[in-house]
């Protein structure tokens, strides 16, 4: 059982034994006996006080590093979210009509993936304390940073006559697949349940052909 409050409990206890140490000094000169107890139980005394101090302050350090990687875990499912987000995003600026063959890379800048892809490299990933949501975050990484190359790779040929669309929709769709695996896993690695399967349920729903 922890005290609320051990530090109030122990300078309560020293307070009270100096107090009785005090008010009973005349009887303590003339019964060197009953001294020696009374110095041997302030020993013990002082002993289990600094051991509660001691248990509180590993209590809560304890307390306060299983906070710190809750709130590290809800950051990377903030930003796995994101992830998904950006592809949805490009994903959508085909509008009804669209002509697939048409290449998305007009739509597209280097910052719509850069952001998340940049928070997640820089999760300390050994503070995670969890191996499947390490391995789960390392494979968004991954898969984000070859759609990321992909879609560089054909911003840098636009615009350049005779260059044909090398991304359609139908890409993002495919790649969009493959992201939000990931992404599930992250989101399942962290939180587990009714709640996160309810979410991954609509953010799949979304993923439809945007000319249909």
């Amino acid at each position: 059982m922890r005290f609320r409050n051990p530090y109030v409990i122990a300078g309560t206890a020293t307070a009270v034994f100096l107090l009785v140490s005090w008010a009973g000094r005349n009887v303590l000169d003339h019964h060197e006996g009953t001294a020696a107890w009374i110095q041997a139980i302030g020993s013990i005394a002082a002993i289990v006080a600094a051991a509660m101090i001691a248990s509180a302050n590993f209590t809560d350090e304890r307390e306060r590093e299983r906070k710190k990687t809750q709130q590290l875990k809800e950051s990377v499912v903030v930003l796995a979210r994101h992830c998904l987000n950006r592809i949805d995003y490009l994903i959508g600026q085909q509008k009804p009509g669209y002509d697939p063959r048409h290449g998305v890379e007009q739509f597209y800048t280097p910052s719509d993936i850069e952001g998340p892809l940049d928070g997640l490299a820089a999760i300390p990933l050994h503070d995670l304390g969890d191996a499947v949501l390490i391995g789960a975050v390392l494979d968004l990484r991954r898969e984000m940073g070859r759609v990321k190359a992909r879609m560089d790779a054909v911003k840098a040929l636009e615009g350049q006559s005779g260059t044909p669309a090398m991304i359609n929709v139908m890409d993002l769709l495919n790649w969009r697949t493959v992201i939000f695996n990931a992404v599930a896993n992250v989101m399942r690695s962290v939180s587990p349940g009714t709640a996160t399967e309810n979410e991954l349920s609509k953010w799949a729903a979304i993923a439809k052909h945007p000319t249909s």
